[in-house]
């Protein structure tokens, strides 16, 4: 078992902890944009050759915002399925009224 084995359960956080303590370090010293995106793909190259996965916290992200934008649709689904059965009943109730 290697040392980097120990740290990988905490990939995401390890990631996103250091981009954003390089970044808030380029824009205190007023770096240029070249500057931000040289360093940001050094230092996630560097992270890829020591064995971390720079990709997976933001595959995570996005499966969690896909997930959360299919459960809002399938609840707006589910209810305007409801109001067309209900103006169904409705109409079938108003043209068959001896049911």
């Amino acid at each position: 078992m290697q040392i980097i084995d120990y740290f990988l359960p905490y990939n995401n956080f390890i990631i996103l902890f250091s981009l954003a303590i390089l970044n808030l370090f380029l824009v205190s010293r007023r770096s240029y944009w070249q500057t931000f995106l040289i360093t940001n793909l050094l230092l996630l190259a560097f992270l890829t050759i020591i064995g971390f996965n720079p990709a997976k916290p933001f595959i995570d992200i996005i499966k969690l915002m896909i997930d959360f934008i299919g459960d809002i649709l399938e609840q707006f689904g589910d209810i305007i399925s409801s109001i067309f059965e209900m103006i169904k009943e409705k109409i079938l109730d108003w043209i068959f009224f001896w049911r």
